[in-house]
């Protein structure tokens, strides 16, 4: 059994392989049936951002170009076919009237204030993103598959942190309604199905991180694992906001983890530009893992993307411990190119690509993070004092102004006045004229301006923070992964590689390729490409990461 698009490292040696292919089945291939479910939208009109629909109509293109024919696809969906306005949107071809643009900054409620809202125009849906639907997906589709089939399932939504303090991984999806599924109750459900049947997640959503415990009997790793082939990919740690939603109609903004994904498996982003260069191992096949390993090295977000293998190091691995006088354990610290030894290539190639945007240098790259770091988190130190400082001169100005509109129109005192729609109709002109002619309005939008152009810099900050991180997951995955052995058994050393081999596979064409079960015809790349990345510096969209709370998801 050979599995396509996998090297397995000089972690391993020689006798785990004989003993995986023997887990895996040597029986001849069979056709095979992927099936696909999506959980996508957000938990109200309010949360439901166009980008988390426009994220599955990229995944619906994604898959018609993977596999010939109709395949099985079930969506969940915000409020399904209910056709109330569910989705919100902004259009800056539709531009706020100049009065209500000043008056939402002088009363500081120009947050949200040009957003639209329609129906979404997803079709041919399962039902709504609840938790009575994932119940009836996983009782009449989930439970009904073979061990033949695989199982994709792609979340595009809002999540939240753990309510468990001794337990940060039970995170939350969130659905429509304000419902919500815990990794707990989620790993839980999945092992309604089959026990063969593999299962590859790729989950978006903020603390999204979390649901790598699906591999855990109850979602918890203080549990031994069970016979379940779960493997996932992941925008962000357990402890982490992640990048994404956004009101923007312009899909050319989108930077977050699916975009980046999607585009490494299918070619092509979502604007239709070529993605090449990311076949790490050179076999002509785009996995699951290089295109996991390709967000990494090159999406530019505040994301710390990480995989189900990462989280099985982190359980079962260690850096230090009780271990024979001659055997040398690896750290974060250890020599850099001792630390790439353990490096599957798509990991080789995220550490490198890194490491040139962090300008990294010696043999102890760790430390050099921890010069960068301390770089940046000044910088970030002081950004948040000017911010602080201009947001108190700002708010003065603000009051000043506001004082004055509301002398002369008390109405505006409550919004919800009866005469204020008619005062703005009527006298909008003599509005617009006394704010812009007040003696602080010049001074007013300078510091407006000043403060947007901050907020720029601090998520350009954050990013740089984040990409610091990545490699700091990335040095202590590579260190876990050279002491596997020294700490885990043969049995769980032999799950690990699984767990690889799982996150090597492909997306494929249904019904005229055979697959074994961790393997699957998938997109071909041209053996030409090259490994190095193309320079990239994406625009980033009018909703982006520097406003939590619309955008953190």
């Amino acid at each position: 059994m050979q599995f396509q698009g996998l090297n397995f490292g000089r972690f391993l040696s020689t006798r785990i392989i004989p003993l995986l292919l023997v887990s895996c089945g040597m029986a001849s291939a069979v056709e095979a049936k992927d099936c696909f479910l999506t959980i996508g939208g957000g938990y109200s009109p309010t949360g439901n951002q166009i980008s988390l629909e426009r994220n599955v109509e990229y995944f619906q293109g994604v898959l018609a170009e993977s596999y010939e024919g109709n395949i099985q696809h079930d969506i969940l969906f915000s409020d399904g076919s209910d056709p109330q306005r569910d989705l919100q949107y902004y259009d800056p071809q539709q531009p706020l009237p100049k009065i209500y643009e000043l008056l939402g900054q002088v009363f500081d409620t120009e947050s949200g204030q040009d957003y639209r809202y329609r129906n979404h125009q997803i079709g041919n849906l399962r039902g709504p993103s609840s938790v009575t639907e994932w119940d009836r997906w996983v009782n009449e589709v989930g439970s009904k598959m073979t061990a033949d089939d695989r199982l994709f399932i792609y979340a595009t939504a809002h999540g939240g942190k753990s309510s468990d303090k001794k337990r940060s991984g039970n995170t939350y999806l969130y659905l429509w309604n304000k419902e919500k599924i815990s990794v707990e109750q989620f790993a839980n459900s999945l092992r309604k199905l089959p026990e063969n049947v593999p299962v590859v997640l790729v989950m978006v959503q903020c603390y999204s991180g979390g649901f790598a415990n699906s591999m855990f009997p109850n979602g918890d790793p203080a549990q031994p694992l069970d016979n379940r082939d779960i493997v996932g990919f992941f925008a962000t740690i357990e402890t982490q906001p992640a990048a994404g939603c956004t009101a923007d109609i312009h899909e050319e903004n989108y930077h977050e983890y699916s975009s980046s994904f999607w585009a490494a498996i299918s070619g092509s982003t979502r604007t239709q530009e070529e993605v090449t260069n990311c076949d790490c191992n050179g076999d002509g096949l785009m996995s699951f893992s290089e295109a996991h390993s390709y967000t990494v090295a090159t999406s530019t977000t505040i994301d710390i993307p990480i995989s189900t293998s990462d989280v099985f190091l982190r359980t079962y691995s260690k850096t230090s411990g009780e271990v024979d006088d001659e055997v040398h354990l690896l750290t974060e610290s250890s020599p850099i190119e001792e630390l790439r030894q353990s490096a599957r290539p798509n990991q080789a190639f995220a550490l490198t690509e890194l490491g040139k945007h962090l300008e990294l240098t010696g043999d102890d790259w760790k430390a050099a993070i921890a010069e960068k770091k301390k770089s940046l988190e000044a910088t970030k130190k002081s950004l948040d004092s000017e911010d602080s400082s201009l947001k108190r001169q700002w708010s003065a100005k603000k009051s000043v102004i506001q004082k004055e509109i509301l002398t002369k129109w008390p109405e505006l005192n409550n919004r919800w006045h009866p005469l204020v729609p008619q005062i703005i109709a009527d006298q909008q002109n003599d509005m617009i004229e006394a704010i812009e002619s007040h003696p602080e309005f010049a001074a007013w939008q300078k510091l407006h301006s000043q403060r947007k152009e901050l907020s720029v810099k601090k998520l350009d900050n954050r990013k740089d923070l984040a990409k610091c991180e990545r490699v700091l997951y990335l040095l202590k995955t590579l260190a876990l992964t050279a002491n596997l052995r020294h700490f885990a058994s043969e049995e769980l050393q032999q799950r690990f590689a699984k767990i690889v081999a799982l996150e090597a596979m492909s997306l494929g064409t249904e019904g005229s390729k055979q697959h074994e079960m961790t393997t699957i015809t998938a997109r071909k790349v041209p053996v030409t490409e090259s490994t190095e990345k193309e320079e990239d510096a994406p625009l980033e969209s009018k909703q982006t990461d520097e406003q939590p709370a619309a955008n953190d998801r």
